[in-house]
């Protein structure tokens, strides 16, 4: 048995649960493909209180996060986020993550569950060593909160249904708090489908009640198979797939998210990947035929080896099979490409990201 959300015994016996990473969470409820098609056409609900949250706080704690962390947090505004990467000293991707500003002495992190213990470590670590940074309060919350996301084109309509407001005017990555029941509500304009949406941070009661009042609003209840699906249509990278601690962001095609120009863990060997030429670099390709792209499928260019595939579906909104991977060569987009798929090449060609826009 892993560990279970603060939503699980809400959709128990509605949804097909797996382990992903030591939690047990639905992999589907209605099937992928119609969820997929929620989410684009209406709205969907997915359960990712699983997300690792905490809170950091002191006065110095810009200064502190801004030495590891790829984001300019001394400009970040209060009620704004930011997504950006923990990066170790050779700037490899340890996780990424979004900050929230939530004012001038605390910042809250939300990261990937897979990588929340060593991401802990890593910011305890840093704090232990430096004398400036030993009053700073580190918060993990992850297990007293739930984390809803509410995505699709009807997001807004029923988010204002759920908090009974006229209206809900928050820009993309901006955040506001709300009362309700007696506790602040955290809602933000975020999400990991490439539709517009939000998410909502809140106690685990107020996360029970929220995901059942959506359901009866409307909501289509969504699992991790349509999340990967609609993450890849949107071009979004998944850390342990498409992203790593052995991946720089230049390799992933990602550098636009190093904003800090301070003084850095990582700024040395940051400047030195800036100025040389990269030996890998992830690329977006559609699959012409029938075959699915799946992780280390090889891709070939001219019959030679190139590269390898990191994250592969079919796309019901594009009606097409397409895929992120790495590749040693230079490819502009429309270049034609092979990938081999169970022992079969197939024709593909390169595409600029993302595969879907909105």
């Amino acid at each position: 048995m892993g560990k279970r959300t603060t939503l699980y015994n809400n959709y128990l016996h509605k949804a097909k649960i797996v382990d992903f990473h030591g939690w047990d969470l639905p992999i589907q409820f209605s099937g992928i493909i119609n969820e997929v098609n929620s989410v684009r056409s209406n709205v969907g609900i997915f359960d990712v209180s699983h997300m690792g949250r905490m809170n950091c706080k002191g006065e110095s704690v810009k200064e502190f996060l801004n030495y590891v962390l790829t984001g300019d947090l001394l400009n970040l505004e209060i009620n704004q986020a930011s997504y950006m990467f923990l990066s170790n000293e050779h700037c490899g991707i340890i996780d990424d993550l979004v900050a929230y500003k939530i004012d001038e002495n605390e910042i809250m992190i939300v990261c990937n569950a897979s990588n929340k213990e060593q991401v802990l470590a890593v910011l305890k670590s840093y704090r232990n060593l430096n004398s400036n940074f030993e009053n700073i309060i580190i918060d993990d919350f992850t297990d007293a909160s739930g984390m809803i996301a509410v995505q699709g084109p009807m997001s807004q309509e029923i988010m204002c249904k759920l908090f009974n407001i006229d209206e809900l005017n928050i820009r993309r990555f901006r955040f506001i708090l709300i009362p309700c029941e007696g506790e602040d509500v955290l809602i933000s304009r975020t999400g990991y489908t490439g539709e517009n949406g939000f998410e909502i941070i809140a106690s685990t009661k107020l996360s029970s009640k929220f995901w059942d009042k959506l359901i009866y609003l409307g909501a289509i209840p969504c699992g991790l198979g349509s999340r990967d699906v609609l993450r890849i249509e949107a071009g979004l990278s998944l850390h342990g797939n498409d992203i790593s601690s052995e991946i720089n962001p230049k390799e992933a095609q990602l550098e636009r998210f190093v904003t800090n120009s301070e003084e850095t863990l990582y700024k040395q060997a940051w400047d030195n990947i800036q100025n040389t030429p990269t030996k890998k670099m992830l690329i977006g390709f559609i699959i012409k035929g029938r075959g699915i792209p799946r992780i280390n499928n090889s891709i070939f260019l001219n019959g030679e080896s190139i590269g390898y595939v990191t994250s592969g579906t079919f796309s019901p909104t594009l009606n097409l099979s397409i895929g992120l991977g790495y590749v040693t060569k230079k490819l502009d987009p429309d270049s034609n490409i092979e990938v081999e798929i169970r022992e079969k090449k197939f024709d593909a060609t390169v595409t600029k990201l993302p595969f879907l826009r909105r």
